[in-house]
């Protein structure tokens, strides 16, 4: 794994050590450093943190993220990470941070996969194109995330479609179908 850290004046040892005491000052502060930084989940739960300090602390380093604007993408990933650990591990999920799933995500997660296929592009090419992480996308075709609408504006961008609100009174279908079109017509929601 490259350096991480290469803006900090801190030895990587030195971050391995804050980072497996949660009560340390800085925790949260190299915790969302880390998790805004790279995507190798097995890397970090295996050198930076522990799985089951990570699902306590997840509030409080995507807070940390938030506020310094690192990576509403990996925040995406690492929340998904989070829901399937804590769940993994007996981890209640506080009703602030659960979000509940919407059958509408997975019916655009299809649409975007079918648009992928049809391009001929495998996960990894589109998460390229999009500038997300190739598991974002494995996530979003598979509805299990609550994504961002960064995330699917960047995703829908990079598959040549566009995105429209349209009010339910011009609906003219009751599915997601409509909602993704491309080659310069209109991406919908309902």
């Amino acid at each position: 794994m490259k350096n991480l850290f290469w803006d900090r004046k801190t030895s990587l040892n030195k971050v391995k050590n804050i980072l497996k005491n949660p009560d340390h000052p800085q925790f949260i502060e190299y915790a969302a450093l880390v998790l805004s930084r790279t995507n190798e989940i097995k890397k970090i739960f295996s050198e930076f943190l522990d799985k089951k300090v990570f699902c306590i602390h997840w509030r409080k380093i995507k807070s940390r993220m938030r506020k310094n604007k690192w990576g509403d993408t990996r925040i995406d990933l690492w929340d998904e990470v989070y829901k399937v650990l804590s769940k993994d591990l007996g981890i209640k999920e506080s009703s602030k941070e659960a979000v509940p799933r919407h059958s509408k995500a997975y019916e655009i997660g299809q649409r975007i996969e079918t648009e992928r296929d049809k391009r001929g592009w495998n996960q990894k090419e589109l998460a390229q194109r999009a500038g997300v992480s190739q598991q974002l996308i494995s996530f979003m075709e598979r509805g299990s995330l609550n994504f961002s609408f960064e995330t699917l504006m960047k995703v829908t961008s990079a598959l040549g479609l566009q995105f429209e609100i349209i009010p339910k009174k011009h609906r003219k279908t009751g599915n997601v179908t409509g909602l993704l079109s491309g080659e310069g017509g209109k991406t919908q929601t309902r």
